[in-house]
């Protein structure tokens, strides 16, 4: 079967491209340190990633925003809870309860930065003929945020749930997005950090995916290429 060359490159946004500001890790950090709890950064970071597996796993199951507000508290907790014994803390319900309250209060004024990566990606992308394009679960309220970033001025088609009735993994939402593009499936590539939104996803509608995984903790996926940085994302387009 001959392979179709690559002519888009789509990138998720949160946890790919940017992250939150003040940083996910440091808010759950100054909140235990508020407890007198102290954990080192990398061990948080890593902590983070596992929490955000677990939510995502979740949302994949279930779309979180369409439960009721009970049962997302149980998946909020129960997100709150894997990060801190990822961490190393014991999550008893009443320090639990604590943590979340003040990560809660802190992601209130949380905005959006780009990780350092990111924009050289893009540019990599464009510098090889490319078309590129953000797939992304974010609401549309949050659009404005990709340009504020610089985001929009290197890409060529973003596609939310708005635009086509569903979410991530829904292979709806990738169909869309090449369909703007004007570019077949298998001629398009999908970049993003989470295994069962992005690559299965992507994979699940004909296109090509590369699972970002910065720190290393997902080698048991191996049906797509594994990336720790997007700077390593243009050699294998």
């Amino acid at each position: 079967m001959r392979v179709m060359p690559t002519r888009a490159v789509f990138f998720d946004f949160y946890n790919t491209l940017a992250h939150y500001q003040p940083r996910a890790e440091q808010i759950q950090i100054d909140a235990l340190a508020a407890l007198g709890i102290d954990v080192p950064l990398p061990r948080m970071q890593r902590a983070i990633a596992m929490g955000d597996h677990y939510f995502y796993e979740e949302n994949r199951r279930f779309s979180v925003a369409r439960l009721t507000q009970s049962e997302q508290s149980r998946i909020y907790f129960k997100y709150e809870e894997t990060v801190l014994r990822e961490a190393g803390v014991n999550p008893d319900p009443a320090l639990l309860k604590q943590v979340w309250d003040k990560v809660e209060a802190a992601a209130r004024g949380m905005g959006y930065g780009l990780f350092e990566d990111a924009l050289p990606a893009l540019r990599a992308a464009k510098a090889e003929g490319l078309l590129t394009g953000v797939i992304s679960n974010i609401p549309p309220e949050k659009l404005s945020v990709l340009k504020t970033l610089g985001i929009s001025d290197l890409t060529d088609v973003t596609v939310i749930p708005r635009d086509a009735g569903a979410d991530k993994p829904d292979p709806a939402i990738f169909r869309v997005a090449v369909e703007k593009a004007g570019v077949a499936a298998a001629e398009a590539v999908h970049v993003g950090d989470q295994y069962y939104i992005d690559v299965v996803g992507a994979l699940g509608a004909g296109l090509k995916a590369i699972l970002l995984d910065r720190l290393g903790l997902f080698p048991q996926y191996t049906d797509c290429p594994r990336v720790t940085s997007l700077d390593q994302v243009a050699g294998l387009l």
